[in-house]
């Protein structure tokens, strides 16, 4: 097909531009965006988002190539400087997808844990529309191309001086990964109303994508050319996306049925099929007992606080109280002003979160719990489940910072 968009010269060395690189770039602008909106949808963490897609995408990368290079290992160990030319094609999906996935996880699993299964629902939606984008410029570049076909819809890639009309899998890809993106998309709404069913608590869409996505591969390879050949049944070749495509997709079956096992049968939505603005009482009193929790947790801690160093403030005072007519140490001046302050800042922010949850449990006894105190909109159950005393939803909470 056409593997340069643009060629150019400076000083005398030739540049390209690849229909490969271009896409690439595209699919991972639009993952990113996608990815931050479906995030503030569902009123989740946001504000480091590309600090932390940087090295996701960037590991994914590394994990996608690293899966090419070992199936053609034979040709890069003669030419090792031709790996990091990934721009020119040459990638392994399930590669990236793993080492990517391990990324994000062990990122929130240390940071954002409650927020896991809610970030990986809305990365698999983004990975899905992204990776449609990618083979488009799969397609444009004559990579990963069909077996030859006679169907009216097969395509002539002029591979290698070749005359051979074969099958537009990329093409067949990129409708896949967009029906799957789509598919996940919707479940994603039905989540966001409080429909409950088998693929709509949290964590389902994501195995529900790798499953699907896993399946699309695994057929679509049978009328692909294949990379590398394991073995051969009769007239069918069994290749290595084969064995990668149906680990990706027992893990994802696997992955549901534990999901369902672990939160179905307690997955009661915040919000109640028949009334969308209601909160479900079982719900209220869960997130009640939370509430109370966390309520005597900063009490606790502020008792702890007042009993230890409960002459420090009169110490302070009373060294700096003619401290312009006295010489004092500089070292043991700061480290007074360092503690005191420190001891201050801690307290302010212990008294700003008790009185965020005090008003919280005041809320659920005047009946407003769950509606933001800004623009009156009711607040998204993801975000309640993170932090049951907000009072505001994320958009009126990202206006005010």
């Amino acid at each position: 097909m056409f593997p340069e968009l643009i060629t150019f010269s400076i000083y005398g060395h030739t540049f390209a531009i690849y229909f490969y690189g271009v896409f690439l770039l595209l699919a991972i602008i639009l993952g990113i965006l996608i990815l931050y909106l479906e995030l503030r949808r569902h009123q989740l963490e946001t504000r480091h988002i590309l600090d932390n897609v940087f090295w996701i995408i960037l590991l994914g990368l590394v994990g996608a190539r690293l899966g090419y290079v070992l199936l053609y290992w034979s040709f890069f160990i003669s030419q090792p400087w031709e790996i990091v030319k990934f721009w020119q094609g040459g990638v392994v999906f399930s590669g990236g997808l793993v080492v990517g996935t391990a990324t994000a996880v062990l990122w929130l699993w240390t940071r954002e844990r409650r927020q896991l299964w809610g970030w990986l629902d809305a990365a698999m939606i983004s990975v899905s529309f992204g990776h449609a984008v990618g083979m488009l410029g799969s397609f444009f570049s004559g990579l990963d191309i069909g077996r030859a076909t006679s169907l009216p819809w097969g395509v002539n890639f002029f591979i290698r001086g070749e005359d051979i009309i074969r099958h537009p899998t990329q093409i067949y890809e990129f409708l896949a990964y967009l029906s799957v993106g789509v598919i996940l998309f919707i479940l994603s709404q039905w989540r966001l109303k409080g429909t409950r069913g088998v693929f709509t608590f949290s964590g389902a869409g994501f195995f529900l994508g790798l499953s699907l996505i896993a399946l699309t591969r695994f057929f679509i390879e049978f009328v692909r050319v294949p990379a590398k050949i394991f073995f051969t049944l009769g007239t069918v070749d069994i290749t290595s996306a084969h064995f990668s495509s149906l680990i990706l997709l027992i893990c994802g079956i696997i992955g549901l049925s534990w999901r369902v096992q672990k939160d179905y049968t307690n997955n009661i939505p915040l919000i109640n099929r028949k009334d969308n603005k209601k909160m479900n009482e079982e719900k209220i009193t869960e997130l009640k007992g939370k509430l109370e929790n966390k309520k005597q947790i900063l009490k606790n801690q502020l008792s702890k606080i007042a009993k230890k160093d409960k002459n420090l403030k009169d110490d302070y005072d009373a060294q700096f109280e003619n401290f312009d007519g006295e010489v004092m140490d500089i070292s043991n001046e700061a480290t007074e002003v360092s503690n005191y302050q420190n001891k201050l800042s801690l307290e302010a922010t212990l008294e700003l979160q008790l009185r965020d949850v005090r008003k919280a449990l005041d809320r659920i006894k005047q009946g407003k719990y769950g509606q933001c105190e800004k623009c009156g909109k009711d607040i998204k159950p993801e975000r309640l489940e993170a932090l049951p005393h907000a009072g505001v939803c994320l958009d009126c909470s990202s206006k005010n910072s």
